[in-house]
């Protein structure tokens, strides 16, 4: 099962001011999520119902 990851325009603009090397390893593990949404680590924000959609927090470590 495939799942969709979207994001705020605010985490848009964030991404887009990394340098190329880091916005290529954070693309990685944000395409690495519609695979495994809840990798190790991972932690939700709430509870969500069923049919709501989960919000999760992922720390990054990223190297450039």
């Amino acid at each position: 099962m495939l799942y969709t990851v979207t994001f705020r325009t605010s985490a848009v603009k964030e991404l887009r001011k990394l340098p190329i090397a880091a916005r290529n390893q954070v693309s990685e593990v944000i395409d690495s999520l519609a695979l495994e949404p809840r990798p190790h680590g991972v932690k939700s924000w709430r509870e969500s119902m069923p049919g709501e959609s989960e919000l999760v927090t992922i720390g990054l470590s990223i190297q450039f």
